[in-house]
């Protein structure tokens, strides 16, 4: 699937390269939108493999545009591409597009012919990627100011009621959740479940820090050292989500999982998962802990409900999440109430972080 974000009338020259790919594949149009906040939820209503932004109709400045596409980058695995005809390389727009969304795939060119022959370019994975070597303007979006003195939160716990409930999936949900947002967070591994082990060695395209036992795949960053969680805190993100891994395992730290800022249990319907998660409620002083079911039929939800008694009120249901890294716009309702942030966009980040042009060193 391949999402246009624009009009059809403007999208028309690319449906004969979509339909190159697979006679089958199916483009969609978002309609014309003078704002690039409005259509930002459409962009991830469905897993698209290519999203073609027509940055023409968008009355924002550049870095409203980057900010915002930046957000969508981090929680979703396909192609950004952008539609700028006519845009030089070193333009402001691309600069940013290039430097704070890292934004790779561009079509510039002014005839519909050439237009073509790029995206069918991005599409056969023959395109040579920008570089900023002989750009004027580079932003180095880690040294952006932050002031997250407003924020009500910064740490997040998760845990499951037993062992492959869904928690990892949870954790990740909730940084792409915040991504989306507009924030920055990271993953750190609480538990003895070598998740990240795994992952490192599955994936050809993980970049691994081994010195700062971190690993970076799919724009999120995650840690696996625990001895190293006081450095990690002074590294400036917006929120750090612990994944405590099983309640009930063993060594696990209940004072580590309760007295971070805020405490989320995952849990199921099955009698087993009913009977932990009652124990647990049993055995936790707070009151203010969220309770995120999973692998849930809808049909149970009342009866769940009913169950949780007093608690309902903080009771959500997930849907089937195959994927850890990818975020979809129906999700958006479910962390509301249980992570109530401000969502920033592009001129608020403007104002709250700044934007600082630096040279490029000789």
């Amino acid at each position: 699937m391949v999402l246009y974000v624009g009009s059809s009338d403007s999208g028309v020259w690319a449906e004969s390269c979509v339909t190159q790919i697979n006679e089958n594949e199916e483009i969609r149009y978002t309609g014309f939108y003078n704002r690039i906040e409005k259509c930002q939820s459409q962009m991830i209503e469905e897993s698209y493999r290519y999203i073609i932004v027509d940055v023409q109709q968008f009355s924002n400045s550049a870095s409203d545009i980057a900010f915002v596409l930046n957000t969508i980058q981090n929680v979703i695995k396909g192609k950004i591409i952008v539609y700028a005809p006519g845009y030089f390389m070193e333009s402001e727009l691309i600069t940013q597009l290039i430097s704070i969304a890292k934004i790779q795939y561009f079509i510039t060119a002014p005839t519909i012919m050439e237009q073509r022959r790029t995206l069918l370019s991005i599409f056969s994975e023959q395109y040579t990627i920008p570089s900023l070597e002989n750009l004027d303007v580079n932003i180095d979006i880690s040294k952006l100011l932050k002031d997250r003195d407003d924020l009500p939160f910064h740490t997040i716990a998760v845990a499951g009621v037993c062992p492959r409930i869904g928690t990892t999936t949870q954790a990740f949900q909730i940084i792409k959740y915040l991504n989306y947002n507009g924030y920055t967070a990271c993953y750190i591994e609480a538990n003895q479940n070598l998740f990240l082990d795994d992952l490192a060695y599955t994936y050809a395209d993980v970049e691994i820090d081994e010195s700062a036992g971190k690993i970076c795949y799919q724009n999120t960053d995650m840690f696996y050292k625990k001895e190293r969680i006081t450095d990690i805190l002074k590294m400036g993100y917006d929120f750090y989500i612990y994944d405590f891994g099983c309640y009930n395992s063993k060594g696990f730290n209940s004072v580590a999982f309760l007295e971070k800022d805020k405490s989320i249990i995952i849990c199921g319907s099955s009698p087993g998962e009913i009977q932990a998660t009652n124990k647990i409620i049993q055995n936790t002083v707070l009151t203010d802990i969220y309770y995120i079911f999973s692998f849930c039929s809808p049909d149970e939800f009342e009866d769940i409900q009913e169950l949780m008694d007093d608690k309902a009120d903080q009771t959500v249901f997930a849907d089937f999440c195959p994927d850890y890294f990818t975020f979809l716009a129906h999700r958006i309702k479910l962390y509301e109430p249980i992570l109530p942030v401000k969502k920033l966009d592009g001129s608020e980040a403007v104002k709250k972080r700044g934007f600082f042009k630096r040279k490029e060193k000789k």
